[in-house]
């Protein structure tokens, strides 16, 4: 019998990462093209094309994952949430799960500290002594 049973879950809370902090940023090497939420560390000539150094997010706030019982993703990277400083909200199935991010991203985004811009969702920042 294989015990082996995957988990649904939703990224509901992501700490606001600073430059030189830890929280959902990672570095990612060797892009041509900044990419919406990185923060750019550095530009180096290569070759024949520039490439960057940026601090990407690892989640996304709404974002539905999959997880195998070690609470890690099984396909990909094999991200692990409590690696990072996010929050997550277990489901016990896909459409449920689907549900949870809907209510984050479509129904309730304020609740979540977003606001769409653009029609994309971006938090909000955050206001001095607040």
């Amino acid at each position: 019998m294989n015990d082996f049973v995957l988990r649904f879950a939703v990224v509901t809370r992501i700490a606001c990462s600073h430059a030189g902090e830890g929280g959902n940023m990672a570095t990612a090497f060797g892009l041509c093209h900044p990419i919406p939420g990185s923060e750019l560390l550095e530009v180096q000539p290569a070759a024949a094309e520039l490439q960057m150094r940026l601090r990407m997010p690892v989640f996304h706030l709404g974002e539905v994952l999959i997880l195998d019982p070690d609470g890690r993703e099984p396909h990909g990277s094999g991200r692990c949430p409590s690696k990072w400083d996010v929050d997550i909200e277990f489901f016990d199935d896909v459409n449920a799960a689907i549900a949870g991010a809907q209510k984050i991203i479509l129904d309730e985004p304020a609740a979540y500290g977003l606001r769409a811009a653009h029609g994309v969702l971006e938090r909000e920042k955050e206001r001095p002594g607040g």
